[in-house]
């Protein structure tokens, strides 16, 4: 649905055929206090510092194949590649029950 929202839901968004197979797998009740090298940015500080937050990526799977697991990247260098974004498209609200769903 934020695929959608975000005019990626042509190709990304949903466990189907044809679609991209990037999925993220969180253990929601992990916690972290952040630190100045909790995420993998060049800037040299982390907004979050010293906050404790819940809820972690264990494992992202780019394109059907593991590329981290538990903050180890197990991917190669530069093969990510940009994707374009279509038109957004604003989901059906006015069903009740759809919850917004397209």
């Amino acid at each position: 649905w934020p695929a959608d929202i975000f005019g990626f839901g042509d190709r990304k968004g949903r466990i189907a055929p044809g679609y991209d197979a990037d999925l993220v797998v969180i253990d929601p009740e992990a916690r972290r206090v952040m630190g100045p090298d909790s995420d993998y940015g060049d800037i040299g500080y982390n907004l979050y510092e010293g906050m404790e937050l819940t809820g972690w990526a264990r494992q992202t799977v780019y394109r059907g194949r593991v590329v981290v697991e538990d903050g180890v990247f197990l991917g190669s260098k530069g093969q990510g590649r940009f994707v374009g974004r279509g038109s957004p498209r604003r989901p059906d609200i006015s069903t009740p029950g759809s919850g917004g769903k397209p």
